[in-house]
């Protein structure tokens, strides 16, 4: 990456990465964040843009941030199966 493109590495402040496999073998993962864990999350989302390499476990992660919608009321189970 050319130098101004180079992205601070942020620690996760939420559950442990990568969280649950949505779907066998996709390789995409999904946690659920609340309460006071969602508080600290978001201080840190402020900080950090999509190209922000998130730490945990001492493994550097690329996260997508994604709002569960009204009927998505079981987190991330419900962005399990066929969409």
């Amino acid at each position: 990456m050319p130098g101004d493109m180079k992205q601070e590495e942020q620690a996760w402040p939420g559950p442990a990465l990568p969280g649950a496999e949505l779907n066998p073998g996709t390789g995409l993962h999904c946690v659920t964040v609340t309460g006071a864990e969602k508080d600290a999350l978001w201080a840190a989302a402020e900080k950090a843009n999509q190209l922000t390499p998130w730490t945990s476990g001492g493994k550097q992660w690329k996260v997508t941030f994604r709002p569960l919608l009204p009927e998505e009321t079981d987190g991330c189970a419900a962005l399990k199966g066929a969409r």
